[in-house]
């Protein structure tokens, strides 16, 4: 991989960029893998600690890199993809209240983890889903920068 010789070497021109790592993420977030959500979120995972080895900016992973993440475990079978998605979910709302303003979480974000939530086979996904979003449309509502669920949002949690 780019990012390993990079390591070795300290070439530059082995210094991937958001981009590629965005492109490896969609394409395990895509490869219909059983650990494609595994694969997907340790290449973030490897995205951000490169980005913090190296000091550039640029290798921050961003709203796309997490979402990306966020859609390979949405589409998984595994019993624990709620929670982990919540998990990505929040840890993108911790670095955006840091700072990182290419990782607020939009309204795709936060409707994949209800939808995540919503087609879980968990009993109680119906009340996680709707406890989310009751949180975050009452969050908007006393102005918090958090983004206003749509009407995709209340159909994934009425269809739950």
């Amino acid at each position: 991989m780019l990012s390993d010789r990079f390591r070795s070497t300290n070439d530059p021109d082995f210094l991937p960029n958001g981009f590629c790592f965005n492109a490896v993420i969609n394409a395990w977030s895509n490869s219909g893998r059983p650990d494609s959500p595994q694969m997907a979120e340790a290449i973030l995972q490897r995205m951000q600690n490169l980005a913090e080895s190296s000091g550039d900016p640029s290798l921050r992973p961003d709203v796309v890199s997490f979402t990306t993440v966020l859609k390979a475990w949405g589409r998984s079978k595994d019993h624990n993809a709620p929670e982990k998605c919540e998990h990505i979910l929040l840890r993108m709302q911790h670095l955006y209240q840091n700072g990182d303003a290419n990782c607020k979480p939009d309204v795709i974000s936060f409707n994949i983890v209800l939808d995540c939530w919503a087609n879980s086979s968990r009993k109680e996904a119906p009340e996680r889903a709707e406890a989310i979003l009751r949180h975050v449309s009452l969050s908007h509502e006393a102005g918090s920068d958090v983004v206003k669920p749509n009407a995709i949002s209340y159909s994934i949690v009425m269809n739950a």
